[in-house]
């Protein structure tokens, strides 16, 4: 009977450690998956004018003579150093895929820091033939003063910070920040505190 019960407990080790390998694997592949898309948005973004290719984003750059006539915004570039795009892991759709947050903050490529506040959040969903880029979604929640930034997000909520520059301020400190989140099955907003 020990015996038996031994090899039973074995057996579903084996599978139970099997099973972990797998997921492992289809966790990277799904994350490899999103950043795929998101490194295709982003070469698009900088085809369209929206952002400055990594080899221009650097203020010698911007020096020359009528260099930002050809721009459509005030010199971004797409970050490149590690840590500087965080992705968070949701579940939108009900797939079987897990659907992520992207969140990064420009690089003034001209050196400013006029867009130290800035921040993209996107969606990666994941559909039929791979996963796409929603970059207008979190527009809808713009309020009319003040501005969110993410910091994470848990299964369907996104979370972060409302902030609000008063007229006194000055740039680097808005005198609002109160801490909010997103339920995103009902596009519900909860102010916290």
């Amino acid at each position: 009977m020990n015996l038996r019960f031994n090899l039973l407990f074995l057996i579903l080790g084996i599978i139970g450690i099997f099973n972990t390998g797998c997921n492992s694997k289809e966790q990277e592949s799904n994350a490899g998956d999103i950043m795929s898309a998101f490194e295709l948005w982003s070469q698009k973004q900088i085809e369209e004018g929206e952002f400055v290719a990594a080899d221009s984003c650097r203020p010698e750059f911007f020096t020359g003579d009528d260099t930002l006539s050809e721009f459509s915004y005030a010199a971004l570039g797409i970050p490149q150093g590690e840590g500087s795009i965080k992705v968070f892991e949701l579940e939108l759709n009900e797939d079987t895929l897990p659907d992520a947050l992207i969140l990064f903050s420009p690089v003034q490529c001209d050196g400013g820091n006029a867009a130290q506040w800035i921040q993209y959040q996107l969606l990666a969903i994941s559909g039929e033939e791979g996963y796409f880029i929603q970059d207008s979604y979190f527009k809808q929640f713009g309020p009319d003063t003040g501005f969110f930034r993410f910091e994470g997000a848990e299964e369907f909520t996104v979370y972060g910070y409302y902030y609000r520059f008063l007229d006194d301020d000055v740039l680097c400190c808005p005198s609002v920040k109160r801490p909010m989140r997103i339920d995103l099955r009902t596009n519900a907003i909860q102010m916290l505190k």
